[in-house]
């Protein structure tokens, strides 16, 4: 797949707004899974939970408050709302295919028409919350990404992974010029499914709407997910941020 990476050799300096971007992601799948109560942890354990900065975790709060999911109250703390209602799907689909949307049943968009250009690649200590989805010990070795996915030069989503390196010792550097569930199956040699697969609606704050090419504080639709092999073994964890004006999400059931 052609891309249009950035320089690589050092790794690119990662935005103050895109680490909060990646805090705020994690924070967002514990609220998910129900791994958060209502009112959120005290600040340092927040801190050690992401292992994340105080400046980092202040902006991911912030960027999560921006966004209706969370309500900060002087003297109370941080609270996430529960006045949100969740659709939850049986079993998620096995597979997704970008397809045209105008013949749905075209074949999968992929070789020239797609580009992937990379936002960060590296290589982290697993926080808490990336461990548990994971099933990985607190602190083992993970390949973080982050890249650009454009679609005939437009960009349609930003779309970020956690990948455990113990489990899939064949992603490198070089393997970040593709999308990591294409390797994963090549490595794997086999079919993934999703454990969990979670979309929500939300905004764009300045950063994502800089990379979308998109106004801040216009809708997205953001799909948080977790990869296993056919044996049931996690192999990725991530986040995908769709540009609501080029994507939509279609299932259809399968002949008997």
């Amino acid at each position: 797949m052609p891309s249009a990476a950035r320089d690589l050799s050092p790794d690119p300096p990662y935005r103050r707004a895109d680490v909060a971007r990646r805090i705020a992601d994690l924070i967002r799948s514990d609220l998910h899974a129900g791994r958060l109560e209502e009112q959120l942890p005290y600040e340092w354990d927040l801190l050690r939970r992401y292992n994340a900065s105080r400046g980092a975790t202040r902006e991911a709060l912030r960027l999560l408050s921006d966004q209706g999911v969370l309500r900060r109250l002087p003297g109370v703390g941080t609270l996430r709302r529960v006045d949100r209602t969740a659709i939850r799907m049986h079993q998620a689909a096995a597979a997704i295919h970008i397809v045209d949307a105008d013949t749905m049943d075209a074949g999968k968009i992929g070789g020239a028409r797609m580009q992937a250009e990379t936002i960060a690649h590296d290589r982290l200590a697993a926080p808490a919350a990336v461990a548990e989805a994971l099933e990985i010990p607190v602190g083992e070795d993970v390949l973080f990404t982050e890249a650009l996915i454009r679609i005939d030069g437009t960009p349609h989503r930003l779309r970020s992974s956690w990948i455990p390196v113990s489990r899939v010792p064949g992603m490198d550097h070089d393997s970040v010029a593709r999308l990591p569930p294409d390797v994963l199956r090549e490595l794997f040699s086999m079919s993934l499914s999703f454990r969990r697969f979670v979309i929500e609606a939300t905004t764009a704050d300045a950063a994502v709407a800089e990379l979308l090419e998109i106004e801040p504080g216009a809708a997205t639709l953001v799909n948080e997910r977790v990869l296993e092999t056919a044996e049931g073994l996690p192999i990725e964890f991530g986040f995908t941020r769709h540009r609501s004006d080029r994507s939509f999400f279609y299932a259809a059931g399968t002949d008997s």
